[in-house]
């Protein structure tokens, strides 16, 4: 079986192919991720030289590379995670100089593959994808609407010389506009200063619409989760995203590894 190690980024993707004992085989192959499936997946049919089965290894960048694992699932491929720890290790292990690139960290990926043959594999949950693009629209809005508030409260305390209050409120927004309206301003800074506003308005009206849509996905989906204080759908959804279909981990302590909060045990001596 040829094994491939991939060292995911934002924009390019190394991958290395070992076989069965962990050696390389054929150059390294850089690709744009799942917008290059195709080439991608011809590169590894030409390293894998009649082997039956080819493993897909991700280092587990958290979501950096799940477009990439998603689009070779559907390709019919099998495709597991590699705990970056684990990739580490097996750079030190097979790069005695120390040296580090993505080929190298590629190839230590597929070795680390190769030597636990337990990882968690990837799969799609149709449901917990769509929770994950809501949830990820909602942050950029808040993260735009954010911007915009903060911008707008600047030009106000140059304008007016005092500070609004938080204008992610629709009361907020209406004082101030009715400030803007009663005040002495040029055409242009009133037209900014109430552009800014629709934008915040619309923004907010998106926010809360993806929040009663969340709300109503994630319900069936962790009451669990849901029943914890300090947990609503929004973080719930979060975590769904990220964890994604949880029996993959079968023990507790492997979740808590893949989320980074599991003490790593340390002894020698006995102590």
């Amino acid at each position: 079986m040829v094994t491939v190690g991939i060292d995911p980024h934002k924009r390019l993707c190394y991958a290395a192919a070992v076989d069965a004992a962990g050696r390389r085989i054929g150059p390294v192959h850089k690709t744009a991720g799942a917008r290059d499936l195709s080439a991608l997946l011809e590169w590894a049919r030409r390293n894998a030289d009649g082997a039956e089965q080819v493993l897909w290894a991700i280092e587990d960048g958290r979501g950096l590379a799940r477009p990439l694992a998603d689009a070779l699932l559907l390709a019919g491929q099998r495709v597991v995670w590699v705990p970056a720890r684990a990739m580490a290790a097996h750079r030190r292990l097979h790069n005695r100089t120390g040296a580090k690139s993505d080929a190298i960290d590629a190839a230590a990926v597929a070795r680390a593959a190769v030597a636990e043959p337990d990882l968690a594999p990837h799969r799609i949950d149709e449901r917990v994808r769509e929770l994950r693009l809501m949830a990820d629209r909602r942050a950029d809005a808040v993260q735009r609407r954010t911007q915009l508030c903060n911008k707008l409260t600047a030009w106000i305390h140059t304008w007016f010389d005092h500070a609004p209050a938080d204008l992610a409120r629709a009361k907020h927004r209406a004082a101030l506009q009715a400030a803007i309206e009663d005040a002495a301003l040029p055409a242009y800074a009133r037209e900014a200063f109430t552009g800014v506003l629709a934008e915040i308005a619309e923004l907010s009206a998106l926010i809360c619409g993806l929040e009663r849509d969340i709300a109503r996905e994630v319900e069936p989906l962790a009451p669990h989760l849901l029943a914890i204080p300090g947990i609503g759908p929004v973080s719930a959804a979060v975590l769904l995203g990220e964890i994604g279909d949880i029996t993959r981990f079968p023990t507790a302590a492997k979740l808590a590894a893949h989320t980074g909060c599991a003490p790593i045990p340390v002894s020698s001596s006995g102590r």
